[in-house]
């Protein structure tokens, strides 16, 4: 008390009455309590008897510990904490806290603690009350109080909160302190002038917090929001007890400027919502994997919740050495992209494989066990956090993708192939029967099925092979036939037959079943216990399995036919072999195609691979322009070159008999064929070579026909119906190879050849916004969409945003518009074309340099590989573009550039200020989230003004983006 009683005899420092004090902090309902740096009780008022039923006088000198429970650790510390926390969130400056009744019993009250410094020496306030408040009671004059208890003037004047007292019958402020002046911007005798109604700016939440007040004594807010003598308007957090000064009801208020608070609040939710929007798990680690962050994406995928996951170490959660986990599935994979983390070893391997290494992102794949005992595979990609050393480690960032479709893809497909290879050493349909059930159950875990068998003397559907779970059904139910009928009606239409009925409909319960055709040999089926249990995957997988074992009984029924007699043997025999030797000469070519590296190799290998063969007589290629009317021979073997030169004159029409002309319009392989010998019908024609069959086969990939094989033989079997889908394929590889060469010359050509084209169509938008609006309009640049759109951004001089906004919606092929950014003499747009060059130039080995028009005069310049014909390149363009011109060519040099050079490029485009200002923003965490440094502690760091840190930081970005998408503007 001997810091109290001095301080009560010291001369006052303002005009604060004394007395009056004493009436506020005897009269409000809250209890106040001051502390000493060491946790004494140096004051304590009257309503901490009826709070917490100590005796003020006999409280003081004890101890704070008191007041907490035994089991409390270092009370002090819970208020200093408290005192010096810095709310989050509106509304967090008040703790919800349980303290122990002079009788033993736990209380539960709301605290609010400050911290004060006076005289060098630290003191803490705390304002109690209990949670709903207190009823409200009147001190008369005769009530007793304790001399040593008053409040000091300095408590008031020294609180960090902004305190009123106000007399709401005469709406007026009685009283206030330094606090409540500073942030209004009164002084005090202005801010006494002030009527409370006119510092809040919203009336109704002020009367509805004054009512409580008088309705139950003390009342909490943070819904007020004052106004400062300047107009400003900021909300508050207020508390307030209703007390008694000379019998007369008056409230006193405790207000928190909450700006800041809720300016923090809301940028937390929004990359709160980020977060948790996101559909993977996002996490953030320390430095002993340890979770410091994790989203409901990781909750949703681990099965614990974010706050079991935080401070739980990720290792724990990988499986490796589960009984469950095949690890042969997660051998390290050969790519320096991703390697497979299985165990805490492996895990710390892969950390520092990162740190080690210049990559970004680490990508590993790894098992995981969830809460509920599941071993569920997943993809991590991480990133280590910035430190200020190369070889410190101080956590990571990454994401978790749940892969178990990709990796039960995976295994359905190599248990897919591991069932075709067993199908292939059957020998009879008995034995496919039973192996297509194994695989059934094995590939996709369905272990009610059955394969029936098409019977021609009965002309009817026998059963051959079913499964122990489908026999167990049939002997526990004798009227169930394993829908007999639904497997004819997919035997008869050939096509899968799925049936998913109601829940409670099925024959079995809620069963549904599928079954599939087996080509003319009859049908398989397969049961489940759940309607909804056959997805879109396991009918595909299903699918491909039917048409395997499809194949299979064709080769089996081709070998028993084989049997029935000498020559039928002989025959069958030589067509397997044919068919084989056809496989195995389309695998050996695809094989090539996979090293070749230009589009010449690739088609002359294949014309003679073909013709050196003994199933055909020759091969040629005849390359096919856009337009699909005209075709040109590039190759061939087997034939002659004047034969070949010859083919070069003839009309597209007359090509392959008419096959090539066919095969281009259809995209399907064109087959035709005529016998020699004339006279004869054909049971009379019994030499092989008097056939010739002509097959051309289209090389495409997408919409794109490329070209077309064309390859002649004197034997029916070369083309047979296996054959020519052996064919498809080889003509579909060839295709897509052409395409990824083309691509690939376009990307490291190291010499290119520019097209310059002058442009009036208005199909081209650049043409037609300059025309319309007559304007200079420049094509910036144009992305692919996934529903096959493109989206292209525009330029637009001296023209209105209005105007450029009508002209896009009259153009047909635009399908939506929007204002990117508005200059001063320019704007740009981003339009969504459904049709655009780009994808055209692309399928012909060209890409779009650059585009733009000047009043409906257009000027185009497209890059090409000197590989590319650059004829086929001018005709493509000038049939999406009639009105076009070629007006220029020319061979550029383009080296290909490192990394180091890239970074010199820019480096060498950046002012010193601008480098010093992303440098500066780099390494001092700018860029971190959340932010290691604000944009005023890097600027302070610089010596500079904020604005003049963003001007440069904002121009060095710029021209980084410019330099990565290649973009050519001013930067300046």
């Amino acid at each position: 008390m001997l810091y109290y009683d001095t301080l009560l005899v010291m001369p006052p420092v303002s005009t604060f009455d004394e007395s009056f004090f004493r009436e506020v902090v005897f009269d409000t309902e809250e209890g106040i309590l001051s502390l000493d740096e060491d946790g004494t009780v140096v004051f304590a008022s009257q309503p901490i008897e009826q709070l917490l039923g100590y005796d003020p006088d006999e409280l003081v000198g004890e101890s704070v510990g008191r007041l907490f429970s035994p089991d409390h650790e270092r009370p002090l510390e819970t208020v200093r904490r408290e005192a010096e926390r810095e709310p989050t969130e509106v509304g967090d400056a008040t703790t919800d806290i349980t303290l122990v009744h002079a009788d033993g019993h736990a209380v539960s009250v709301a605290l609010t603690a400050e911290s004060t410094e006076y005289d060098e020496t630290q003191f803490f306030t705390l304002r109690i009350r209990t949670q709903g408040g207190n009823k409200s009671r009147q001190t008369s004059d005769g009530e007793s109080r304790s001399a040593k208890g008053r409040l000091p003037q300095k408590v008031f004047e020294y609180s960090n909160e902004a305190i009123f007292v106000f007399d709401t019958d005469n709406d007026e402020i009685i009283e206030c302190n330094p606090r409540a002046c500073e942030r209004l911007g009164y002084s005090r005798e202005e801010l006494l002038s002030v009527s409370p109604s006119d510092i809040y700016a919203t009336e109704e939440a002020f009367v509805g917090f004054i009512k409580e007040v008088f309705e139950h004594g003390t009342s909490w807010t943070d819904e007020l929001s004052c106004r400062a003598a300047d107009g400003e308007t900021f909300p508050i957090e207020a508390s307030a007890t209703l007390l008694y000064v000379d019998g007369k009801p008056h409230v006193l208020v405790f207000g928190r400027d909450i700006s800041e608070q809720r300016k923090q609040q809301r940028e937390l939710e929004r990359y709160r919502t980020i977060v948790e929007a996101v559909g993977e798990g996002v996490f953030a680690a320390d430095d002993k994997f340890r979770f410091t962050v994790a989203n409901e994406g990781t909750a949703k995928l681990t099965g614990y919740t974010k706050d079991e996951l935080i401070g739980s170490s990720l290792t724990r959660f990988l499986a490796g050495e589960d009984d469950r986990v095949d690890r042969s599935e997660y051998e390290e994979l050969q790519t320096s992209e991703r390697r497979t983390v299985v165990d805490a070893e492996s895990a710390e391997s892969a950390r520092k494989e990162l740190l080690k290494s210049e990559r970004d992102v680490m990508k590993v794949e790894a098992p995981i066990c969830t809460k509920d005992d599941e071993i569920v595979p997943v993809e991590v990609r991480f990133s280590e956090l910035p430190t200020e050393s190369d070889d410190d480690f101080r956590g990571m960032t990454g994401v978790l993708i749940d892969v178990s479709e990709r990796k039960e893809h995976e295994r359905r497909l190599r248990a897919l192939s591991e069932a075709s290879r067993k199908l292939t050493q059957a020998m009879d349909r008995d034995a496919i029967a039973r192996d297509t059930l194994d695989a059934v159950e094995r590939i996709l875990g369905f272990d009610v099925g059955c394969v029936r068998m098409f019977d021609s003397e009965s002309n009817t559907l026998e059963t051959v092979a079913v499964t122990d779970a489908a026999q167990k059904l049939l002997d526990s139910r004798s009227a169930f036939d394993l829908e007999i009928s639904l497997a004819g009606r997919a035997y008869r239409s050939g096509e899968t037959v799925v049936n998913q009925p109601a829940a409670g409909e099925g024959v079995t319960g809620d069963e549904a079943s599928l079954h599939l055709p087996l080509g003319k040999h009859g049908t398989l089926s397969m049961f489940t216990e759940s309607a909804d249990e056959f997805t879109e995957t396991d009918i595909q997988f299903i699918e491909v399995l039917a048409a395997t074992v499809t194949t299979h009984l064709d080769r089996t029924e081709r070998e028993r036919m084989l049997q029935k007699s000498e020559k039928e043997y002989r025959n069958q025999r030589d067509q397997l072999n044919t068919l084989n030797r056809i496989n195995e000469l389309i695998q050996e070519l695809i094989g090539e195609l996979v090293e070749a590296g230009m589009r010449e190799t690739i088609e002359e290998r294949v014309c003679q691979q073909l013709a050196a063969s003994s199933l055909y007589k020759y091969a040629w290629i005849a390359a096919v322009e856009v337009t699909g009317k005209n075709a040109t021979i590039k190759t061939g073997a087997g034939v002659e070159k004047d034969h070949l030169d010859a083919l070069d004159n003839m009309s597209i029409s007359q090509l392959g008999n008419g096959t090539v002309k066919q095969a281009i319009e259809t995209g399907e392989i064109s087959v035709v064929r005529q016998y020699l010998v004339e006279g004869k019908d054909k049971d009379e024609r019994e030499d092989e070579d008097k056939l010739e069959v002509t097959a051309a086969i289209p090389l495409q990939y997408g919409n794109r026909v490329y070209g077309v094989l064309v390859v002649n033989s004197v034997r029916e079997d070369a083309l047979s119906e296996q054959a020519q889908a052996g064919l498809e394929v080889l003509g579909d590889t060839i295709g897509f190879t052409i395409n990824a060469i083309q691509n690939k010359e376009l990307l490291l050509s190291d010499e290119i050849v520019e097209l310059e084209f002058a442009v009036s169509d208005t199909e081209s938008i650049p043409v037609y916004f300059s025309k319309h609006l007559e304007c200079r309009c420049r094509l910036e640049g144009t992305t692919p969409t996934e529903d096959g759109n493109y989206l292209c951004y525009l330029r637009i001089e001296d023209k209105s945003v209005a105007d450029a906004l009508e002209a896009a919606e009259r153009m047909e092929s635009i399908a939506d518009a929007r204002l990117v950014k508005e200059y001063d003499e320019e704007c740009l747009l981003e339009v969504i074309k459904t049709e655009s060059a780009p994808g055209e130039m692309i399928d012909v080995g060209a890409s779009i340099r650059s585009a733009s028009a000047n009043c409906g005069e257009g000027t185009v310049v497209l890059e090409v590989p000197q590989t590319v014909d650059i004829r086929e390149v001018v005709e493509a363009f000038q049939h999406l573009y009639p009105n076009s011109e070629l007006v220029a060519k020319r061979e550029v040099d383009r080296s290909v550039r490192t990394a180091a050079e890239f970074r010199d490029t820019v480096g060498g485009q950046l002012t010193d200020k601008q480098q010093m200002a992303a440098k500066s923003a780099y390494y001092a965490g700018y860029f971190d989230w959340p932010r290691g440094s604000t944009a005023e502690d890097v600027a302070e760091s610089m010596g500079i003004s904020s604005a003049t840190f963003h001007q440069h930081l904002r121009k060095a970005e710029q021209k980084l983006m410019a330099s990565f998408f290649r973009d050519t503007r001013h930067t300046e």
